[in-house]
Formats: C-alpha cells, structure tokens, sequence
C-alpha cells in the first residue's frame, strides 16, 4: 500500500469517525482488510455519484452484490449496518415521530444529500401518522422524475402504511409546483383512496424553502 496515499482507515484514526466524508464511511464498511481501502474507495465514490446518501437504504442486498461484486452474505452485512444507521437516526429525531406539518417532513429530510437529479421520496406512516419508513421510490436523470403510481405505492402496500407523503426536491432551487408535479399529485391522490392509503401532503423541496401541495389546496385531507 503507497505510503503517501491516506486511507479511509488512517484519515478515521486521525480525524474520528464522526468527521470523515461518507465515502470514507462506506469504503470501510466494504473494505475486508486495510489492503482493500484504495479498492473500496473507489467503489464507494462510484455509488455515492449515482445515489443519495439517502437512497443507499433503499437498495437491496442484490443490488450490493451488482455495485460491489461481494457475495450476498457481505451485502446482507452492508445492508444491516445501513439500516442500523437509518434506525439509530430516526431514533435521534424523537420529535419528529409524527409527522404533523410540512415542517416535519423537511426536517426528516433535512440531511438528505440533494444534487442535480431529483429524488422522490416517501414517507410510509402507520394510523397514527408515525414514521414506518422512508423510501427513495426514484431518481431522476437531470430535471425530470417520471413516476407511476405503481412505483409510488408498492412500498406502501408492502410495509402495511396507512398513509402516505411523497417529497421531491427541485434541483433547480425553486419549490414551486410545476402543472406536472401538480396533476401527478391528484392522480396518485385518487389512487390512493382505491388502496384506501392516504396521499396526505406533497412537498417539493428547493433551496432553503419548501412548498406543500396540501397548503396549496391541491389535496384535501388534513395533516
């Protein structure tokens, strides 16, 4: 291993755990051996340019085992460490439990790694408006997410939500709803009656600000 080359490990040992970069973090958690840090570095940056920090709790255990080339066992470790992550920071949120207000949604989002592509999320809530989970249902190319209810609600379905909030960030800075992000709010809004899932809120994220469709008057339940 080249002497003049810090690795993730080494930058860990000088700087602490809590202030390394997140590649850092993901490189270790790939890495079997010290040997394999300039390795897993590079893999590690591959996947954070195609996905959030936020998105990696939505992949699977296969799609690891595409990124990385581990064997499933090693993607399964990956996964659970992600998802321990996941649950230890919602754990830290205890005021945002219930989601209440738009407020509550960006806040739950407030350390999602936004970039030039759009990101939707959902929010999964139980009868009581309690966070079951938070999934990333799709990644744009550049300035468009193309979604079908299908994609919106597979998830719900399959963690027994109640109710449901979808939020997508504008990369271009400004939250305000296009007649697009309008109309595919109505018609999952419907969709979700069928299910008997409520769409309670879509919330579009730009910088520094936020729009709720619901405040807007596009959807009618109450938070």
């Amino acid at each position: 291993m080249p002497q003049d080359k810090e690795t993730s490990f080494s930058r860990i040992k000088r700087l602490g755990v809590h202030t390394v970069s997140v590649i850092d973090l993901l490189s270790m958690m790939l890495a079997n051996s010290e040997e394999d840090l300039l390795d897993t570095s590079k893999i590690a940056t591959e996947i954070l340019s195609d996905h959030s920090i936020f998105a990696l709790s939505s992949l699977s255990a296969s799609d690891f085992q595409d990124l990385t080339s581990k064997d499933y066992f090693q993607s399964i470790k990956i996964l659970s460490a992600i998802e321990l992550g996941r649950r230890i920071a919602l754990a830290a949120r205890g005021e945002i439990k219930k989601i209440t207000c738009a407020k509550d949604v960006v806040d739950v989002l407030r350390s999602y790694d936004f970039n030039k592509k759009e990101h939707l999320v959902a929010l999964l809530l139980d009868r009581k408006q309690q966070i079951l989970a938070v999934k990333t249902i799709h990644i744009g190319t550049d300035y468009s997410t193309p979604v079908s209810v299908k994609d919106v609600y597979r998830e719900a379905v399959k963690e027994g939500a109640s109710a449901i909030i979808l939020a997508h960030n504008h990369p271009s800075g400004d939250p305000q709803p296009s007649s697009a992000d309008i109309e595919i709010t109505q018609i999952l809004h419907q969709a979700g009656e069928l299910l008997e899932i409520t769409l309670l809120d879509h919330v579009i994220i730009g910088m520094g600000r936020f729009v709720s469709l619901k405040e807007q008057g596009f959807i009618s339940e109450e938070l």
